[in-house]
């Protein structure tokens, strides 16, 4: 499970749904003392359930893996040029985008 995925669950046991980041703060104990307390008792019931159907795996074998954009590097003198461009235009719309990124030989996205 995800740390979004335990906050959704989350909701349909406690009716509240939980963040992604609220789940994260009480793995790492940097959720109040108070607030920790308050969500250790639903996670506990959770867990429980989720260990009783079986439901707690390593990884799910039919479920798609979500798989991340690798981060786009872009040479220096791309980046010069894309500056200068938006330097002049600020606000370009997508076909200048859309030219820029042709003469340059970048995905748009």
């Amino acid at each position: 499970y995800t740390q979004t995925n335990v906050g959704q669950a989350l909701a349909e046991v406690h009716g509240t749904d939980f963040s992604q980041t609220t789940i994260c703060r009480f793995e790492n104990l940097q959720l109040s003392y108070k607030n920790a307390q308050k969500l250790r008792p639903i996670l506990e019931k959770w867990l429980e359930e989720a260990e009783k159907a079986g439901a707690v795996r390593q990884e799910e074998e039919h479920s798609p893996e979500r798989r991340r954009k690798r981060r786009t590097t872009i040479g220096m003198n791309a980046k010069e040029r894309l500056e200068q461009h938006f330097q002049m235009q600020p606000k370009p719309s997508s076909n200048d985008i859309n030219k820029v990124a042709d003469g340059l030989n970048l995905d748009k996205e």
